[in-house]
Parts: C-alpha cells; sequence; structure tokens
C-alpha cells in the first residue's frame, strides 16, 4: 500500500525545511558520529565532553550544573580558562 496523497505531500514539503536538511547534513558530520558511537559504546564521559566542547564552541556555554563531573573532577578546557 502506497502512502496517500497528502502523506506524500507532507513528507516533500518536510524534506524542503531548512532544519530538516541541516539536520541530515548534521547526522553526516563527524562530531556527530562520535556521540552516536559514544551512546552506543555507553560512554557518558566522551558523550559529554563532546555535546559540551560543541556547544561552547558555537558560543552556547550551558549554565552551571547542566554539565556535571561524572567520574571525577573533569572540566571542559574552555570551562578552565572561564573560572
Amino acid at each position: 500500500m502506497s502512502p496517500s496523497p497528502a502523506i506524500e505531500a507532507w513528507q516533500r514539503a518536510k524534506e524542503e525545511l531548512p532544519g530538516y536538511q541541516l539536520r541530515c547534513q548534521l547526522k553526516q558530520y563527524w562530531l556527530f558520529r562520535l556521540l552516536k558511537a559514544a551512546r552506543e559504546e555507553n560512554r557518558p564521559e566522551a558523550y559529554q565532553e563532546l555535546l559540551e566542547g560543541w556547544l561552547i564552541g558555537m558560543g552556547v556555554e550551558p549554565p552551571k550544573g547542566v554539565f556535571i563531573p561524572l567520574g571525577g573532577n573533569v572540566v571542559h578546557p574552555a570551562r578552565k580558562r572561564r573560572t
């Protein structure tokens, strides 16, 4: 059974949205592949460091308490400079 014309139209419209296209591109970006690997390997410290580093690099530093050290006193290098 093929999708209805309305569903096909919705799918085409969704694929043309800039946010949808950007998400598709980001999935191929090395950082997001590493995030996926860290999740699959159950490496929360690696996932946290990658995500926090990317956010800081994008100028969107998370508020204190969002990223807490998981296994010791691990602090992102960019955070060390600011404190």
